[in-house]
């Protein structure tokens, strides 16, 4: 089992700069943590077998998350068509209930 202390420090809100230390207990030397010896979240290793890692930061507040904008829906031009038939159907319909409803009224 690793016995080990971590700091770390995010310097800015976007996660771009990001520096720490960690250092083993049984060993004297320690290491830097920069942002070259970080692993982001939807990352494809190649090459290797297997990895230690250590999660620093995790869920809304992650790299990935603040660094995406997430677009509008955008919809193609038969997506667009077929949304103004349908509403062009939806009001036919609506005015053939009423003048049928009125009619039927007078005949009364």
């Amino acid at each position: 089992m690793l016995n080990f202390g971590l700091l770390y420090d995010i310097s800015n809100e976007n996660g771009d700069k990001i520096e720490g230390y960690l250092k083993l207990i049984n060993d004297p030397k320690g290491d830097e943590i920069t942002i070259n010896n970080l692993i982001f979240r939807e990352s494809v290793l190649l090459y290797t077998e297997w990895l230690v890692g250590i999660v620093l930061y995790a869920g809304m507040d992650c790299h990935i998350f603040k660094n995406t904008r997430y677009s509008k829906g955008k919809l193609d031009k038969f997506e667009k068509v077929k949304s103004r038939f349908f509403f062009m159907c939806l009001l036919l319909n609506f005015v053939m209930i009423s003048v049928k409803d009125h009619f039927l009224f007078d005949f009364i």
